[in-house]
């Protein structure tokens, strides 16, 4: 779900903050399912303003130079909202 900030790569992609990780697998349908998501969230002062933003979709954050993928960004208070309230729940039901 988070980047761990015990193995050196994480440790660059976090700048250098030590950032949570947690395994999470959740039963449904009798079968364990691994969520997957990549998910950047900014609440706080970024390219000058402070509209908070989410970023979704399988971009490469580490290195988007080298990676093909598609992003969505959506801008706004109430998509961050939804995004941070779906994180949680998500957090709730891996355990955390």
């Amino acid at each position: 779900m988070l980047l761990h900030g015990g193995r050196p790569e994480d440790h660059a992609a976090s700048n250098g903050l030590h950032i949570q990780r947690r395994s999470c697998r959740i039963t449904g349908d009798g079968r364990g399912i691994i969520p997957h998501t990549e998910i950047m969230m900014i609440d706080g002062a970024y390219d000058d303003d402070l509209v908070p933003r989410v970023c979704i979709g399988s971009g490469n954050f580490t290195h988007p130079e080298n990676s093909d993928d598609s992003q969505l960004r959506l801008m706004g208070r109430d998509a961050h909202s939804a995004y941070l309230s779906w994180f949680y729940k998500l957090r709730s039901a891996c355990g955390g």
